[in-house]
């Protein structure tokens, strides 16, 4: 019987340790978008071919952490790889990947269609944007919009975090793409406001 008490004792102990260490998500809150959502239907054309490489190919990734809902953003996998494995000297295959590469985006029928290019003109990586996520949309002119939220349980020594971003795509006269990205993080609560918030400006021009 006092076995049984003592186990039940370090049983709680344990429970009540472990989620003061901020295992717990942190509970979500408003995400305070910048850019209001007002359609999902008829965005402004971003169709073309940018450079900017992999940064340019990264803006349309969805790395949210929300083990319950479907990203915005899907993989397209191809037969081949950046720097093969097998090859000789992969800085070099990194050089002729690099030289001349560029990202082409085109709408499909479900949304768009982003794919990295390298020198030598063929396809190494794909994304598709669904435009029947809720997460994905037209700001009030036209302008494609990209949001993502992540609420992260902390550890022992890592307090819950949540973090949200949202990025806008505005075609420039020039064909150039003007890419505007929004960013705020909370420690612990959303109850209080972010504390961390920046903005970034970015242009990539056509890849011709």
């Amino acid at each position: 019987m006092m076995i049984d008490r003592w186990i039940s004792t370090i049983s709680l102990a344990a429970i009540l340790s472990t989620a003061s260490c901020g295992t717990a998500v942190i509970r979500e809150g408003d995400p305070l978008w910048k850019v209001p959502i007002v359609s999902r239907e008829n965005c402004l054309s971003i169709d073309g071919n940018y450079s900017g490489k992999g940064l340019f190919f990264r803006q349309f990734d969805d790395s949210s952490i929300n083990y319950s809902a479907p990203k915005f953003s899907t993989f397209v996998r191809y037969e081949r790889r950046i720097s093969p494995l097998d090859a000789k000297d992969p800085r070099e295959q990194r050089k002729l990947f690099d030289a001349n590469s560029f990202v082409e985006v085109r709408k499909i029928s479900s949304g768009m269609e982003i794919t990295l290019y390298g020198g030598d003109k063929l396809p190494y990586e794909g994304r598709r944007i669904s435009f029947d996520h809720p997460n994905v949309g037209c700001d009030a002119s036209g302008n494609l919009v990209l949001r993502e939220f992540s609420r992260v349980g902390g550890a022992e020594l890592t307090p819950r975090q949540a973090h949200a971003s949202e990025v806008v795509f505005h075609k420039l006269q020039d064909g150039s793409l003007e890419v505007h990205r929004w960013r705020r993080n909370w420690i612990k609560t959303m109850r209080s406001p972010p504390r961390k918030e920046n903005q970034v400006t970015l242009i990539f021009e056509p890849a011709y």
